[in-house]
């Protein structure tokens, strides 16, 4: 059955490049011949220098926080080209699953209209999402390749609707008692946290899970 980046080094620009020339401009006097001033001028000068970098950055315009968006009755239906589809329902604000990483999510599995099979019979912390590694769809701890494949391109927090066709469900096994061979099947997917690959499963990022 069918993936963190680390901050780059400051550049020469920026308020971060050249720590020395704050103290440089201000030892140099008036007439550019680098006469010694006072401790006090020194001191004052280093003060406002500060000051007017604190107010630089200050002024500067903060992110709006990014939270998971609802949408109301659904986006669009999107097909994809091995005929699975989906449709929208909740835009995430964290980051997407790439193959290996650890995967958690909460999900409904219905055959013809019927709920089945679901991680959301039981309430509060009894409510076990399943968890996965991202990419297994062949063998021990695999989900359905459909599942994987649009699971992939969200964002945690979000939530899909999505329907497999039987190749990108349980195919000619089908899921006993309910679901036979061959049958094409809905599911309702919450992505509720994903922990990268070569990390600690226990330790969770900021930003990585809704719980």
């Amino acid at each position: 059955m069918a993936s963190s980046g680390f901050p780059q080094p400051r550049g020469s620009g920026g308020l971060a490049a050249r720590p020395t020339s704050v103290t440089a401009a201000v030892v140099m006097s008036h007439d550019g011949e680098g006469l010694p001033v006072s401790r006090r001028s020194l001191a004052e000068g280093v003060s406002a220098t500060l000051a007017a970098s604190a107010a630089l950055l200050t002024a500067q315009p903060s992110p709006a926080a990014a939270k998971p968006e609802r949408i109301k009755g659904g986006g669009p239906l999107v097909t994809l080209e091995d005929g699975a589809s989906y449709q929208e329902m909740t835009i995430g604000d964290g980051p997407s699953p790439k193959d290996g990483d650890r995967v958690a999510v909460h999900y409904s599995l219905f055959y013809n209209g019927l709920e089945v099979e679901s991680s959301r019979d039981s309430q509060g912390l009894a409510a076990r999402p399943l968890g996965y590694t991202a990419g297994t769809v062949n063998g021990p701890g695999s989900v359905p390749p459909g599942l994987d494949e649009i699971v992939k391109g969200m964002r945690v927090g979000g939530r899909r609707k999505m329907t497999l066709p039987p190749q990108l469900a349980f195919g000619k096994a089908g899921r006993p008692p309910f679901i036979p061979p061959d049958a094409t099947v809905d599911m309702d997917v919450s992505l509720w946290s994903v922990k990268p690959a070569g990390t600690d499963p226990n330790v969770t990022l900021p930003g990585s899970s809704v719980f």
